[in-house]
């Protein structure tokens, strides 16, 4: 019976979570407009880094739009291919790459000095960990995310060891029911620490590594499991291709561009971080009735 209780008091949670923001269309594109002004901004500033990461966030939302365009040709011009593959996206590393301005001005110097610390930070990333308070009920075990099971609900607060450098806690509500790539899976969280901020709200049904659950906030690739009973869960995992980031290391070669010898975290003032974090969160509850009507009223950026 209290298990019962539990399960329907999960239930109820993850529905309100679901429905209980809506986005407004126009706010979304004010705050990109504002973005692009920014990247303007620290494009005249010589913010190359800054610049282009802010374009290619943009892109995911008009990623045809003719003067998000012009201004990425203009901001990439004087941007080296290296600095150009430190920001893009790679839909395979997905999230184990960090997005990270390359230093144009590191050498062997540099990575000399660093090549302790870096390796100590790159064998850390192979392992995440976690304990959490908070009604739950179920257990997963994955090795990839193609390869699971999962049946598990629960709205969780927890503290551990992440990847990215990332000591500190996390809140989330998810349901995930499955077997193998294919099930059930709403996930809404935000982790916040050392490492920064990483946030999702995700709902997938066949699990991939371009899903944008696996860009942002959980890796495709980890091998893990998790548990929760009523009220305590713990969650551990091992990352294979964080593995394979710390060997090429070895050698000084930084596969998943999170070295501190050769690139440095993008800075930007209050406002722009603001902006930035105001439109990830916006993009992430946007829904798919939500998406047509945003490119229904602005097929272009401005």
């Amino acid at each position: 019976m209290e298990q019962a209780k539990l399960i329907i008091l999960i239930v109820v949670t993850l529905i309100f979570f679901g429905c209980s923001k809506s986005i407004s269309v126009s706010a979304l594109n004010g705050n990109a407009k504002d973005l692009y002004s920014e990247a303007e901004k620290l494009n005249e500033e010589g913010k190359k880094a800054e610049s282009a990461k802010i374009i290619l966030m943009l892109e995911d939302l008009h990623p045809k739009d003719e003067d998000l365009s012009n201004l990425k040709e203009k901001v990439f011009d004087n941007v080296s291919d290296v600095q150009k593959s430190s920001l893009e996206r790679n839909e395979l590393l997905g999230f184990n790459k960090g997005y990270r301005s390359y230093d144009e001005e590191s050498g062997i110097f540099e990575k000399i000095i660093w090549y302790i610390p870096d390796r100590f930070f790159d064998f850390i990333d192979i392992f995440s960990a976690e304990l959490n308070v908070g009604p739950q009920l179920g257990a997963s075990v994955w090795a990839t995310r193609a390869v699971q099971v999962k049946a598990y609900a629960g709205g969780t607060l927890g503290g551990g060891y992440y990847q990215k450098k990332q000591i500190g806690y996390k809140a989330e509500t998810s349901f995930e029911y499955g077997l193998g790539p294919v099930g059930i899976s709403t996930v809404g969280g935000a982790r916040i620490g050392t490492g920064g901020f990483d946030s999702t709200l995700s709902n997938e049904f066949l699990a991939q590594p371009s899903d944008k659950i696996h860009q942002e906030y959980r890796d495709y690739w980890g091998v893990g499991a998790k548990a929760g009973i009523f009220y305590i869960g713990a969650e551990f995992e091992i990352h294979p291709i964080e593995i394979a980031d710390f060997f090429a290391g070895i050698f000084m070669f930084d596969l998943l561009n999170d070295d501190l010898a050769t690139t440095n975290r993008l800075k930007y003032s209050s406002r722009q971080s603001d902006l930035i974090e105001q439109y990830q969160d916006m993009l992430r509850e946007l829904d798919d009735e939500e998406t047509e009507e945003y490119n229904k009223k602005f097929k272009s950026l401005f």
